[in-house]
């Protein structure tokens, strides 16, 4: 089993060694090993940390039908009577 450095994991990342420590601390990255005072995490378990934090992107309506478009009534009330300059 290979075990990262708060540095290497960092690399990985693309983050901060310090936010990469905080995050390790807090466990968000899995089960991290501390040896004296240096964090260690296995490579696999990084692995899927990320998996866990991969988000994935809405479809590309949904956007359009989550949010209808406003009554015109009540656009009318809320613009000012010059119209839009």
């Amino acid at each position: 089993m290979n075990y990262l450095t708060p540095a290497e994991v960092a690399d990985r990342l693309r983050l901060h060694v310090v936010s990469v420590r905080a995050m390790l601390a807090a466990g968000r990255l899995g089960a991290a090993v501390k040896i004296g005072r240096v964090w260690r995490l296995p490579e696999d378990e990084l692995q899927r940390a990320v998996e866990r934090m991969r988000v994935t992107p809405p479809c590309s309506g949904h956007a359009r039908t989550a949010f209808p478009r406003p009554d015109p009534k009540y656009v009318a009330m809320v613009t000012p009577r010059g119209g839009r300059q």
